[in-house]
């Protein structure tokens, strides 16, 4: 039961930390709807798993490289910057009954909604590295017990999922109340958030040459 609780108060951190996953996740939620901000969650979850998938077939190792976590934080940057330029340009609109129409267009929008979590919360090179720091955390508690390690990460995505389809949930709900022009804004400081990180990720490694 230790894995469990463990792993649910690792989850449970990691969930409310506040960043571009977290406003990508309301910023779906209002414009798209309740379903797209689940399938952002699932997005994000998936990429998770990969992540703690990559950690245990060795990519610390890879990453102990100084000049591969510098690339790793360079490409990463850059790719916040670009998303941050995108959503600084693009006006939004609260999600309505007129948004999904099609089946077509139901499962394209949830294919969007599921990719972009997914590519918002990979491109980030600090949850990366939050999974290699728990990874060896867990290595090193738990040794040669899979059960554990199982037990630990399932708890972790878990609540980390469940989560994010409540702030989706609610999101949704106070849409009802939300202005146009205010998913503007929230579009503009989530461009400016992505912009913010990027360049302090890439201003970090330029100061150590």
């Amino acid at each position: 039961m230790n894995a469990v609780f463990e792993g649910l108060l690792c989850g449970f951190l990691l969930s409310f930390l506040l960043g571009p996953v977290f406003i990508g996740l309301i910023n779906t939620s209002l414009t798209k709807g309740f379903k797209q901000g689940v399938f952002y969650a699932l997005g994000v979850a998936i990429s998770d798993v990969f992540y703690i998938l990559l950690c245990y077939w060795g990519i610390m190792r890879l990453i102990s490289n100084p000049a591969i976590e510098k690339m790793f934080y360079i490409v990463g940057g850059l790719l916040l910057i670009i998303f941050g330029l995108f959503y600084l340009f693009q006006k939004a609109k609260v999600a309505g009954a007129d948004i999904l129409n099609t089946e077509s267009i139901v499962t394209s929008k949830k294919r969007n909604a599921l990719f972009k979590g997914f590519l918002m919360n990979a491109i980030n090179p600090s949850v990366l590295f939050f999974w290699i720091g728990i990874v060896g955390v867990v290595n090193a508690t738990a040794g040669n017990d899979s059960y554990y390690v199982f037990l630990f990460f399932a708890s972790a995505i878990g609540v980390v999922f469940s989560l994010d389809v409540l702030k989706a949930f609610l999101a949704h709900k106070i849409s009802i109340w939300v202005k146009d022009y205010w998913l503007t804004y929230l579009n503009k400081f989530l461009g400016a958030l992505l912009i913010i990180v990027g360049s302090m990720f890439i201003w970090d490694i330029l100061k150590s040459f």
